[in-house]
């Protein structure tokens, strides 16, 4: 039966020729000469005894052969690109994709990542980080961590972080600052107050009328400095240009680090925690990242 088939490298010219119907079109792609198509065309042609293509001044067509043999090579060749795709792949090693926030990888994750690398070094990442919800089946994702409500994670593979608190951050030398004028109860002055945009409603909890309501003051302050990210605010922050509201569970490494400080101690709960969403594929590699991060939620210091 061997020998009775014709060579591969004439079934993938014959096939490019009679998609294209055009010896040119078919050349270009395969990047040889038109004139080594012809001989190819011809050399299976030889091997087949059959003619399978209908030649013109102007044109080609596929003759009743041509048409049976291109049916065929189509779906054979189609199968075998794909076998040599997804075995390609196989033989280099995926990693774990995962998908977060830009506020979350900017703030927690990526100053923590040297950490996961030094004691697993084997483990690839491929990070996206991406404020849009994404679908771990169809975007191809082995790990989502979302900022949301306990009751909008699904029932199966979630390992909630941490409850997360809210309180006024700013830098030292911001405080240190306002000390040096005697005017550290001007701490919350309208235009000392950095602002999250939020046009919707979407996070009340990190808007300071939110937080004055809660702690039983009326004030309306002065929307001056906005910032469209989370991240954004908080570098603001650091950088000495105002007081931030902050989240425990994006802060802490700032806090530790001395960058930010806590000019007073009231906090509020706020109604959203992160999530890890795991798919259901059993990789090992994905328990240990999970593993992992949820250990280095509790490490204080």
């Amino acid at each position: 039966m061997a020998k009775s088939l014709p060579p591969l490298d004439l079934l993938v010219t014959f096939e490019a020729v009679a998609r294209q119907l055009s010896f040119s079109k078919a050349a270009a792609e395969l990047f040889v000469t038109q004139s080594a198509v012809s001989r190819q065309i011809k050399k299976l042609e030889t091997h087949l005894n059959v003619i399978l293509f209908d030649r013109t001044h102007s044109s080609i067509i596929l003759t009743d052969q041509g048409h049976e043999l291109y049916e065929v090579s189509r779906e054979v060749i189609s199968k075998i690109s794909g076998i040599v795709d997804v075995l390609g792949r196989g033989s280099k090693k995926r990693g774990i994709v995962i998908s977060t926030t830009t506020s979350f990888s900017a703030l927690w994750l990526m100053p923590r990542l040297y950490r996961f690398h030094i004691k697993h070094p084997n483990i690839l990442i491929h990070l996206s980080a991406d404020n849009r919800l994404m679908d771990l089946d169809k975007d191809d994702i082995d790990i989502a961590i979302r900022y949301c409500t306990d009751e909008k994670t699904p029932e199966h593979f979630v390992t909630t972080l941490a409850v997360e608190r809210i309180f006024p951050v700013c830098s030292p030398s911001f405080l240190k600052r306002l000390r040096f004028d005697h005017a550290e109860e001007s701490i919350f002055d309208e235009h000392h107050l950095l602002h999250l945009e939020d046009n919707l409603d979407k996070w009340p909890w990190l808007q300071w009328k939110h937080w004055f309501r809660t702690l039983g003051d009326n004030r309306k302050p002065f929307q001056g400095f906005q910032f469209s990210h989370y991240d954004q605010l908080i570098q603001a922050a650091c950088n000495g240009q105002g007081v931030a509201l902050g989240s425990s569970l994006l802060t802490d490494n700032l806090l530790l680090r001395g960058r930010l400080v806590r000019p007073i101690k009231k906090s509020i709960t706020s109604p959203r925690s992160f999530h890890v969403l795991r798919n259901n594929r059993n990789n090992q590699d994905i328990d240990t990242f999970i593993s992992w991060i949820c250990e280095e939620m509790t490490i204080t210091e």
